[in-house]
């Protein structure tokens, strides 16, 4: 069992097993190891991706050496998956047996560990938010993903990924992005297989996406474009599931 934290910045404190450090972004560019920069890699595109660099890089340069049911799982440096406890430092998350947990979740038939869904609802800025959706939305309304989507970042991005997205999946999560129910964060546990199936759909439409989207002169942001539209898809991927077990996230470092 592995769980790859993916780092932008250096981890004060040593991880124990089953976690691994991938450095990727400012910190791979400052040389730490190990590191999303050697082998098959887009770390230079870690602006636009964030954390799916060091997932990409994972997977192809990682996965290969594994057998097809070993259990695999990312989190962030500041973001862990730690089932029904939510926690604000690190040393408490440290002391949770994950690897006993993780077995003892998919010895009972579960196919993968996410996130516990956020629900969205229209809250401050009501009427600016409103122009920009086209619609009236009062506040406390339920928003659905896609809305959500189109009202904090660009509602062409969301609209090109849906256009290119491969046919067997397109119908599917243009009804996902119809809900509300959101998985967050680019955080999953499963067998590496089922992890394998799903970044040979993410990857390969996000590479050709790239020829699409255009990034010139936005925030820093609003250029992660890959890691937001990540988030929407895994959410629906792994959503399509019979049996996933759904933890609490805790995050301890700003």
């Amino acid at each position: 069992m592995e769980i790859h934290v993916v780092a932008h910045r250096p981890l004060p404190v040593d991880l124990p097993s089953p976690f691994r450090v991938l450095h990727v972004g400012a910190a791979a560019a400052e040389g730490l190891r190990p590191n999303d920069r050697d082998g098959d890699s887009i770390a230079d595109l870690n602006p636009m991706y964030s954390e799916l660099t060091g997932q990409y890089w994972i997977w192809k340069n990682h996965f290969p050496t594994l057998p097809a049911d070993r259990i695999v799982g990312f989190a962030h440096y500041r973001r862990y998956l730690t089932f029904e406890h939510d926690f604000v430092d690190i040393d408490r998350v440290m002391r949770l047996d994950h690897e006993a947990r993780l077995r003892e979740i998919f010895a009972r038939g579960h196919d993968v560990v996410l996130p516990k869904p956020t629900r969205y609802y229209m809250k401050r800025g009501f009427l600016r938010h409103s122009r920009r959706l086209g619609r009236l939305v009062f506040p406390w309304t339920p928003l659905p993903i896609g809305e959500r989507y189109a009202m904090v970042h660009h509602r062409e991005d969301l609209t090109a990924a849906i256009d290119h997205l491969p046919s067997p999946h397109r119908d599917g999560f243009v009804a996902h992005l119809a809900g509300n129910a959101f998985t967050a964060y680019n955080m999953y546990v499963a067998r590496k297989s089922l992890l394998d199936d799903y970044f040979s759909t993410l990857f390969p439409w996000f590479r050709g996406l790239e020829r699409v989207i255009d990034v010139t002169g936005r925030s820093v942001q609003q250029t992660r474009v890959f890691g937001f539209l990540g988030e929407r898809f895994a959410s629906y991927w792994f959503g399509r599931l019979p049996r996933p077990y759904r933890s609490t996230v805790s995050r301890v470092f700003r």
